[in-house]
Formats: C-alpha cells, structure tokens, sequence
C-alpha cells in the first residue's frame, strides 16, 4: 500500500482527486481507495462521493468475474451502475452469458420506454459496453423463447388446420 499526504496543498490535492476519478472511469483493477479528508474542507466531498462510486463499481466488477451468479447489481448507485456497464469491455463473452444466473441482473426489470432509450443509445458506436450488456439482457429473453419453441409439439399442424381462421357471426335466418 502506497500512502499520499496531500492535506498540506490544497490545490493539489483537488487536481489529485480529479485526475484519479478521470483514472478510476477508465481503469477497473482498484478497488479500494482510503482518505482521511479533512472534514472542514466541504469542497472535499463531492470529489471522494465520486471516487467511492467508482471503486464501488471496480469492486462490483472483480465481484461478478470471481462470482457471477452473487454479486448484487442493484445495490450500487446509479452512477456506479452507469460506470460498472462502461467497463464491461473488460468482459469476455462467456463472463456475460454467466449474467443470466444472477438474479439481482435477472430481476433487474426494464419499462418499454427505458429497453428502448438503451436500445438507442447502444446502436451509438461510443456505447459498445451497453450493446453487450443490452446482448446479455436481451439473451434471457431468447432463452425463454427457445424454451418455449422446444416445448410445442412438432405435430402441431393437425391443431392448425382445426382452428377457425376468422370468426363470423352466426347465421340468421330472415
């Protein structure tokens, strides 16, 4: 462990805490960052919020890659959650298949509206790691279907030919 005094230079310690969280966006192997902030410096607190959330989404990702099926997706905030999905790249395929046994991922319910604003903005060519969770979503729901599709019968033309195309009324007799 590496240990920093940066209380007795203000200006540094502000640059410091904002180069580490540009890092910390991009890079998904630190997972644990300990301050002693000096508590009468408020302007301290925005940039630790930000730098925790981050480390909190690294854990979740060496979590999930040590145990898929466990980790707890819906516990990290939402900009965790916004940068745990930038750094998916990191994942391979098989590591996203894995997500459909996580029931935090699993449960994870999307309305119409918000599977069709990630749908857009994971056709964008900048947003590559939401197009592969979007993939890992969308694969439950394959899933599903090829389930569904393998458990009707291959006899099933019998049963189309006896069903009514269109109903019509009854005849009446004037």
């Amino acid at each position: 462990m590496v240990l920093y005094s940066l209380s007795q230079n203000p200006g540094i310690l502000a640059l410091g805490l904002a180069t580490l969280a540009g890092a910390l966006e991009r890079n998904a192997s630190l997972t644990c960052v300990k301050f002693t902030p000096n508590t009468s410096d408020i302007a301290q607190t925005e940039p630790l919020a930000t730098l925790l959330q981050l480390t909190e989404a690294n854990a979740a990702l060496g979590t999930m890659k040590k145990a898929l099926t466990s980790f707890n997706f819906a516990a990290l905030s939402p900009f965790a959650q916004v940068n745990f999905v930038n750094k998916l790249d990191a994942c391979t395929e098989t590591e996203l298949r894995s997500l459909l046994t996580n029931q935090s991922f699993v449960q994870c319910k999307l309305s119409a509206g918000q599977l069709c604003a990630l749908q857009y903005y994971a056709s964008l060519d900048m947003y590559t790691p939401l197009r592969r969770l979007l993939w890992a979503y969308d694969a439950l729901h394959r899933q599903e279907a090829a389930r569904l599709a393998a458990s009707v019968p291959a006899d099933d033309d019998e049963l189309a030919w006896q069903e009514s195309l269109v109903d019509l009324p009854p005849l009446r007799s004037t």
